[in-house]
């Protein structure tokens, strides 16, 4: 792949040079309910800047989940209380919506400070700072390696590493309909770089732990479908995780489960935290369903296909009003 190879992004490439040029200290931030591309791509990004001798800190308000602290330095992840000093520089990775990241905590350094954001969804350009946004890329960690290279970081393991987890986790092992041709030469690319493909697989595809394994149970005997098959959903209760224990991370990737029944069009699940006071809720579809449309309706975001929000209230108040929303939009469809 060619390093200077992207036109499109000539002017943006260079606008970070000159600000990465005249930072000493960064924060790399990445989006709530964080995931294998969001964490790859920040701890790329800061391994990145560390070659530049740039002192860095990468923050998620979110706990990172547990199959994810394979990844090089994911125990250094921080939380937003844990900043240590003012950044001259704030990363924002998988996400380019301040709002993105939490609960306005990086607001007061996003007015100081230089901002980056480099994102694949599709959002409003960031009123202040450099913004990438391409849409067409498989994974947040396509544009990081692009990034990269433009900006002369050698590519080492620990960086392949953890762009390989991004664009192996949001292509779904590179069988969702986002994966291209571009997709599969970037992870050629970085599985010559020291990919280590068996702690991939499995840390990525196959561990859970055991709260993990009773919540998807629950979810999959709880899950229901309308009468045409269309709309599929499931919930994980407050109750049946206090019962068994789990916490919020154990209901990962639960969502894409509501995709196997024949038929479905549109799945949603539901994820209680009474803790917080909000409904947690996943939404996945089919090609030709935008459920990016239904997540901003409740405040929420994502992609076409796989989008998220998070509602103050509980289940009981919560689901008939997304369940009708649903329908409406399949049956605008």
């Amino acid at each position: 792949m060619s390093v200077n190879n992207w036109p499109k992004f000539s002017h943006e490439v260079s606008e970070i040079k000159k600000l990465v040029g005249d930072t000493k200290r960064a924060i790399i931030a990445g989006h709530i309910a964080p995931d294998a591309d969001s964490i790859g791509s920040a701890l790329a990004f800061y391994f990145g800047l560390k070659q530049k001798g740039i002192k860095a800190q990468v923050v998620f308000q979110d706990d990172i989940p547990d199959n994810l602290f394979f990844l090089p330095e994911a125990g250094s992840i921080i939380k937003p209380e844990a900043i240590d000093k003012e950044p001259d520089l704030v990363v924002m990775v998988d996400c380019a919506n301040q709002s993105r990241t939490g609960d306005g905590w990086i607001d007061q350094y996003c007015e100081k400070a230089s901002v980056i954001a480099i994102d694949h969804h599709l959002v409003g350009k960031m009123p202040k700072g450099v913004t990438i946004v391409d849409e067409k890329a498989a994974a947040a960690a396509e544009l990081i390696y692009r990034l990269l290279l433009n900006l002369g970081v050698e590519i080492t393991p620990q960086i392949a590493n953890c762009l390989y987890a991004g664009l192996a986790s949001d292509t779904g092992g590179f069988i969702y309909n986002n994966t291209t041709s571009e997709s599969f030469e970037i992870a050629g690319e970085l599985l010559d770089l020291g990919v280590d493909m068996e702690t991939m697989r499995i840390n990525l595809f196959e561990n859970r732990s055991m709260p993990g394994v009773a919540v998807l149970g629950f979810a999959l005997m709880n899950m229901r479908q309308s009468e045409d098959k269309s709309l599929t959903w499931t919930f994980v209760s407050d109750e049946f995780k206090a019962k068994v224990r789990a916490k919020s991370k154990d209901c990962d990737n639960i969502a894409s489960y509501t995709m196997f029944p024949n038929g479905v069009k549109l799945g949603i699940f539901f994820e209680e935290d009474l803790e917080e006071g909000k409904v947690k809720i996943s939404f996945r579809s089919r090609l030709g369903y935008d459920v990016s449309l239904l997540a901003a309706e409740f405040g929420g975001g994502g992609h076409a296909m796989a989008s998220g929000c998070r509602i103050r209230g509980n289940l009981k108040e919560i689901m008939p009003k997304v369940l009708a929303a649903a329908n409406k939009l399949l049956n605008n469809k």
